[in-house]
């Protein structure tokens, strides 16, 4: 059995009862390497969008309630949001928008 068109070998084994086989994935090291690069990437492209937003719409706000608003960008689900109001809609999109650009 092969994980990646580059025929790595996948051991599904779980061991002996002597021997316990270690957490083995079945992805390859260079496609983990791979995702974790991806992962990085988007962790600063989220970052700096954040900043850029937070410093454009949430300027004249105080540094607690600043924290609040990122805090509530960074949940996904509207519906499970602690602020719902024109701010947080605003800075929602605003992050959207550097992701398209």
């Amino acid at each position: 059995m092969f994980s990646e068109k580059e025929n790595t070998a996948v051991d599904y084994h779980p061991g002996s009862l002597i021997s316990v086989a270690g957490n083995t994935s079945p992805i390859s090291l260079k496609s983990r390497q791979a995702n974790t690069l991806l992962l990085a990437s988007y962790m600063t492209v989220r970052s700096n969008c954040e900043e850029l937003c937070s410093n454009d719409l949430l300027n004249e706000l105080p540094d607690d309630e600043k924290d609040l608003y990122r805090r509530n960008s960074r949940i996904g689900q509207n519906n499970i949001k602690e602020i719902i109001n024109y701010t947080s809609k605003s800075m929602d999109s605003c992050i959207r928008r550097c992701f398209s650009k």
